[in-house]
């Protein structure tokens, strides 16, 4: 590509792509390359986390003052086949115009419902899957169909001349190679989303205290293992581990696979030492606090970034041996592996984490260095960048007297006692 260009994202929501990936229009924008970014339109029904207007607001201020924020006609918690029709075609419309661009897709519907028309054009397109869930795995037969009609639109959408495939994980590669036959050279694997050092700091392990706290830091979907990581809690207390489980983030209206309120409010009853804290907009606090993390997920996950916040904050890990969570948890050395569905499984590790101090430690600090060697979000861009560059985007460097240091990120503020406040409220 030869003279200016922009570099258009297109992501399945405001929040989480800024969070995930804001860092890519940012190092952009430093090298004088324009930026849009399209989302969803808002949601028009329950707005939850990354919903919420004070969110959708502070997600873009996180973003460069020039980025160009456009939204799409699709609302992902109301999907409808007129509206992702219509998706379709802004997009049609914009590449048609911007013949001097690169496009970068994140999620399922990003990639599919506008890598489309990118793909009918010939447009540079870099498609970011961070994971390929629960349809490429799962045995039912609607799964089975779900995962033959993705599995085609990948086949065909990979194969563009101008396409290339970035994944968090090479299992990921090696299905995308092995299975839908795509070409390896067209396919990346970076560090999952990346965790910046900064913004999650190593931490010394917790005060001792006879409570103990397990961070559950996943959103609230039953096919993340919520119910698994709840019934774990159950076992460990009748083993009469003074614990108290945290669960982070809220109900997704959008997933069918959400908790609902009244689901959460049985919990409660039923478990007393679970404790649902709520969306929060920066998960480092809970890191702070927490003794242990557990990922419970039941389905093949990209790399879940929980993983490399706990691995960067040196909290001990527990997961499940699934796709994803093995690409960095190493059973024994980084964390501990357990069966994905199994709270047996899980309450017995978190048993030998709380009250095996060394075990712990040696974990932590292990995971905290495989995490420096090459998981950071800086290792992240960097590759992302190498594969727009493999496209042709003229990446040039920007002016040394434009050239600044990083801001640093707030502190967190801490009380008189020593103890971090959360943001808390409702699960809501």
């Amino acid at each position: 590509m030869d003279g200016p260009i922009r570099v258009y994202f297109l992501a399945h929501q405001l929040g989480r792509f800024v969070s995930d990936f804001g860092a890519l229009p940012r190092y952009l924008t430093r090298r004088g390359i324009a930026a849009t970014v399209f989302v969803p339109e808002h949601p028009r029904t329950i707005r939850a986390g990354w919903s919420r207007p004070d969110q959708i607001a502070a997600s873009r201020r996180r973003l460069p003052e020039s980025t160009d924020v456009r939204q799409l006609p699709f609302d992902r918690e109301a999907l409808s086949l007129s509206a992702l029709l219509r998706t379709a075609w802004v997009v049609y419309r914009v590449a048609q115009k911007s013949v001097a661009a690169a496009y970068v897709l994140c999620g399922f519907v990003p990639n599919v419902v506008c890598g489309l028309p990118l793909r009918l054009l010939d447009r540079p397109c870099v498609f970011l899957v961070t994971g390929l869930g629960s349809a490429f795995d799962a045995p039912t037969w609607r799964r089975r169909w779900s995962r033959f009609a993705a599995a085609s639109l990948y086949r065909y959408l990979f194969a563009g001349k101008n396409s290339r495939v970035i994944v968090h994980n090479h299992e990921d590669r090696d299905y995308l190679v092995h299975e839908l036959h795509v070409a390896r050279w067209r396919v990346e694997v970076t560090p999952g989303c990346g965790v910046d050092p900064e913004e999650y700091p190593w931490l010394p392990p917790p005060p001792p205290r006879s409570r103990k706290i397990v961070l559950v830091p996943v959103r609230l979907l039953k096919e993340k293992g919520v119910l698994d990581a709840a019934a774990a809690s159950a076992r460990l207390r009748a083993r009469g581990i003074d614990h108290e489980m945290w669960f982070s983030c809220s109900v997704d209206p959008g997933n069918p696979s959400s908790l609902t309120e009244p689901e959460i409010e049985a919990l409660k009853r039923d478990i007393p030492t679970i404790r649902f804290v709520g969306y929060q907009p920066t998960t480092q606090p809970l890191y702070a606090q927490c003794d242990v993390v557990l990922i419970p997920t039941r389905y093949r996950e990209g790399l879940p970034t929980a993983i490399l916040e706990a691995a960067a904050c040196g909290r001990p890990i527990v997961a499940t041996d699934n796709v994803g969570c093995r690409e960095f948890v190493e059973d024994g050395r980084t964390g501990l592996l357990v069966s994905p569905g199994d709270p047996e499984d899980m309450a017995q590790a978190l048993s030998r984490l709380l009250t095996d101090h060394d075990l712990a430690e040696d974990l932590r600090r292990d995971a905290y260095q495989k995490f420096l060697s090459g998981y950071t979000k800086a290792v992240m861009v960097k590759k992302t960048m190498d594969t727009l560059a493999a496209l042709g985007v003229p990446l040039r460097r920007r002016p040394e007297s434009d050239r600044a240091s990083r801001p640093v990120p707030p502190r967190l503020q801490a009380s008189p006692a020593g103890e971090i406040h959360l943001h808390t409220g409702s699960t809501r």
